[in-house]
């Protein structure tokens, strides 16, 4: 069937039309996804990926590593902090900045393989290209140097947009994506709304979803009974920031790893979040 569904953020169309080449499972364990297999050399330099056979994008077309190869380039040449990490570690870097050429450490094998090659390893490298900043897109469908996506683009995942204006974007299921099950709905609606219209629209049933963002817990509180189900939220915003750079953390190394198992988490969800939320641990040991 077809859901309706109340806006809320651009990130929900994006990460739903997009796909990387691996992604977090609910654990937050990373796991394949574009790629079928990857391999982690011993000294966390080199990355060889493989992508699935057969993967192709919405409208048909093969993705194949020169759309891996161009994804990041275009990350590359990004503003923001997110970018950092390729600019400061990717192999050859630098020379491409400078006289935008083929990047040494993304070394294309075939269509179906590649090797991404580091100056310095990165514990987390491979959670990073999870992020949703780190989808493969279609090089013929977007501008290299500039971070918007054009929606009306070829996917690369479960979902496709087919009509997208600013109060309404409607996105239909790709059968043929490997992520595709029976029982996904059709199409999807995102329609913008405020809180207040959403929460009334829910009421009328002119939309069955709503994540209201500035609704208080006992507006909230209405709509937990029989007709309505609150669905907790399973990614809970980082409370802890660690300067892992910090004369603190250099002294007591273990620091991040005792918060992580010492915080009362039940307590904190039931004291501040009416019980709204599941206990979230850290995925970055």
């Amino acid at each position: 069937g077809n859901l309706k569904t109340y806006s809320y953020g651009i990130f929900f169309i994006l990460f739903n039309t997009l796909e990387n080449l691996v992604k977090l499972d609910k654990f937050g364990v990373v796991g394949p996804s574009l790629a079928e297999k990857y391999e982690v050399s011993n000294d966390g330099l080199k990355y060889h990926f493989n992508l699935r056979k057969g993967i192709k994008f919405s409208n048909g077309r093969p993705i194949t590593t020169d759309d891996v190869v161009y994804s990041f380039k275009r990350h590359i040449l990004a503003k923001g902090h997110y970018h950092l990490v390729l600019r400061e570690r990717l192999k050859g870097t630098k020379d491409f900045l400078i006289h935008s050429q083929n990047i040494e450490g993304l070394r294309v094998i075939n269509e179906r393989e590649i090797e991404i090659l580091l100056t310095r390893p990165i514990s987390k490298f491979l959670m990073y290209l999870s992020y949703l900043n780190m989808a493969i897109v279609p090089r013929e469908a977007t501008k290299i140097d500039t971070p918007e996506i054009d929606f009306i683009h070829p996917a690369s995942g479960p979902y496709k947009v087919i009509s997208f204006n600013e109060n309404e974007v409607v996105l239909k299921v790709v059968k043929e994506h490997f992520l595709y099950k029976i029982g996904m709905s059709e199409e999807v609606i995102f329609k913008k709304m405020t809180d207040s219209e959403g929460l009334e629209a829910l009421k009328k049933g002119e939309i069955n979803l709503i994540n209201p963002r500035t609704a208080t817990l006992e507006k909230l509180a209405e709509f937990n009974n029989n007709k309505y189900q609150l669905f907790p939220s399973e990614q809970l915003i980082n409370l802890f920031i660690i300067n892992h750079k910090s004369l603190l953390i250099k002294k007591f190394p273990k620091l991040p790893a005792l918060i992580n198992k010492y915080i009362r988490r039940e307590e904190l969800i039931e004291e501040r979040f009416n019980s709204f939320m599941t206990p979230a641990y850290q995925i970055i040991p």
